[in-house]
């Protein structure tokens, strides 16, 4: 049975040159775990997980960090980026009208996010003009991943450059946008 705490200790066994008898990561990455592995939160944790589940500017706020010129920052949400995700929580078709460089990426990650987190069994597309465009999207939510804690985060069965897999059910692929995108997802 892993927790928190027993994850901590194996990544800093890790990093001492240890070698672990169970391992818990996904290919060995010390930011994802394993599909399937039996995890014992708190009730700290719990509580958490919970109101993240619930109040997705929480979840923003409280644990989506991403790569700046400074280091890992915790994302800082304007307002129209606040409403946006809440429209998206509570809408299930939308369109958005909107200036460049407005944050609406990174948004729309954390949403995307969010939902493959906090539900069980859905699918969810990235569309972009180019496949590129697509997989620049979904790297973006990998890399807000990657940095939550470990009680956030479901297993991993897959992992590459278009698609991520949980054990949850959910999973997020990256495409080009066609006639037949997302066809049997």
């Amino acid at each position: 049975v892993w927790s928190s705490e027993v994850i901590e200790a194996a990544v800093k066994g890790l990093e001492q040159g240890k070698k672990l008898v169970s391992n818990p990561f996904y290919e060995n990455n010390i930011k994802l775990l394993k599909g399937d592995l039996v995890y014992e939160r708190t009730k700290e944790e719990i509580e958490e997980w919970k109101r993240c589940k619930t109040d997705i500017i929480y979840f923003a706020n409280t644990y989506c960090k991403l790569m700046t010129p400074t280091g890992v920052r915790s994302v800082e949400m304007r307002d129209y980026q606040k409403d946006y995700l809440n429209h998206l929580s509570k809408n299930r078709l939308s369109i958005f009208l909107s200036c460049r460089q407005s944050g609406k990426t990174t948004t729309s990650a954390i949403f995307l996010l969010h939902y493959i987190i906090f539900n069980t069994d859905k699918n969810s597309l990235v569309l972009g003009n180019k496949r590129k465009t697509a997989v620049e999207i979904l790297d973006k939510l990998k890399k807000i991943f990657l940095e939550l804690p470990y009680f956030l985060k479901p297993g991993v069965y897959k992992w590459n450059e278009g698609q991520i897999v949980l054990d949850n059910g959910c999973m997020c692929m990256a495409e080009a946008t066609t006639i037949n995108s997302g066809i049997s997802f």
